[in-house]
């Protein structure tokens, strides 16, 4: 008979023909896991892989998370990719891995940032301003605006701006993206940035 915790592990476990085990090096491992977790979630993706489109929505998030080596833990049992480990597995690894809040709070000087990046975009009226004079202005509020949370914020507006500038065709219906260029063009600068200066390797 299988116990609780074994039903809790194989829950959202899809087999999906013969697939290729992967082996991950991040050496994280979990009570009752033989593998490592990184081994888990890349394995459970590969599972689900071949099949994307047929799966629903949550067998979809442990697919494209895990083919990119992420492990999302903000998700409480049993959503997300807490159903591929047990309940007792998935809470010691929000132990290990606490979240941590951002120090951003309302009326402080991030608030006042963003009133600052409205204006400089004129969001009203976009194309009144070029991308090269929104992106120098914004480039001057660094003296201003120090803290960790104003320079990604100031970060991500410029990424944005050089998105609209140089790769505008990502947003062309009549262009044919593969998700790998939205990943490298837009999703990978963010998330080395967020990364940075971390003991996390992204």
């Amino acid at each position: 008979m299988k116990s609780k915790e074994n039903e809790e592990a194989n829950q959202g476990s899809i087999h999906r023909g013969i697939f290729e085990k992967a082996t991950e090096v991040d050496k994280v491992y979990v009570e009752g896991l033989v593998d490592s977790v990184g081994t888990r979630v890349k394995n459970e993706a590969l599972k689900r892989y071949q099949q994307f489109s047929c799966l629903d929505t949550n067998n979809q998030t442990i697919a494209s998370l895990g083919m990119n080596s992420l492990l999302d833990l903000s998700y409480s049992y049993p959503d997300g990719q807490s159903v591929i480990f047990t309940r007792k597995q998935w809470k010691q690894l929000k132990q290990m891995f606490p979240s941590t809040e951002s120090k951003f709070k309302d009326n402080e000087m991030s608030e006042k940032l963003i009133e600052v990046i409205e204006t400089i975009l004129d969001l009203n009226n976009t194309a009144s301003t070029s991308h090269e004079k929104k992106t120098n202005n914004i480039k001057a509020l660094k003296n201003t605006y120090t803290t960790k949370d104003d320079r990604f914020l100031i970060f991500l507006l410029k990424h944005l701006i050089k998105i609209q500038r140089k790769y505008s065709y990502l947003f062309d219906e009549e262009v044919d993206c593969s998700e790998s260029d939205f990943m490298a063009k837009i999703w990978i600068p963010i998330i080395e940035k967020l990364f940075m200066d971390t003991k996390l390797r992204p």
